[in-house]
Parts: C-alpha cells; structure tokens; sequence
C-alpha cells in the first residue's frame, strides 16, 4: 500500500482495522493570532518495508519552533498511525513544517499552511 500522511479533522479505525479520515485538510484559516486549533488528527502511512521501532510527528512554526510533538513505539510491524492532538497554538501565519521521522532519522516532511482569514468575507 501507499504511504501518506493525511491531517483531518478526525482519523479512526473500525472494527476491522481499515482507516478512516474524515475532512482532511492543508490549510488553517484564522482571523487573529495566537490561534488554536482545539483538536486534529494526523492519519499516517509508513512503507512496511522500513524496520521501524519508533516513529515520531514533529510540527514546527515558518521560523522552525516546535510546537507540537508525538510519538509511537511500534509492534507486529504495523505501518498505519493515528496521532491526534489537542490544543495546538499557532502564533504565526504561513507554512508549518510536519517532520515525520522513522528510528529518530528524519523520513520525510509535509506541509500545513496558517493564513490569515479574509477580512471582506
């Protein structure tokens, strides 16, 4: 299967193990700062051939500020995560970086943009 990371709204598994992502998304539109995002979930899929133990989400401000951090040990060779977050603070507009990272070495990175709401709408 193809790897992804997907950020939505709410990711799940169901009975049967098959993922579901609901209003994935790559941009945060917001009318002043600091903004808060008061809960998302990032719904990743790692190729299965990596020999992972350990794999981390790491999102950073457009200046480099970490400002959130998740980790999973992995067993039985799973290749499919769902990191939820609560709270985020985002103190600046423009493009967030999502590092993922596989045995502490960094795999790849995907992108949020933080924009700034339209003020004539």
């Amino acid at each position: 299967m193809k790897e992804f990371l997907h950020v939505c709204e709410t990711a799940l598994f169901d009975d049967k193990g098959r993922l579901s992502t609901i209003n994935i998304f790559d941009n945060i539109n917001t009318d002043s700062l600091p903004a808060v995002h008061a809960k998302f979930s990032i719904a990743v899929r790692i190729p299965s051939d990596t020999n992972a133990k350990e794999i981390k989400l790491e999102i950073a401000t457009p200046s480099d500020t970490v400002i959130a951090v998740k980790e999973k040990k992995i067993k039985n060779k799973e290749n499919t995560f769902i990191f939820r977050f609560i709270n985020v603070v985002f103190n600046e507009y423009g493009t967030n970086s999502i590092k993922l990272y596989i045995n502490d070495k960094e795999y790849k990175e995907y992108f949020l943009k933080l924009t700034k709401q339209n003020e004539t709408m």
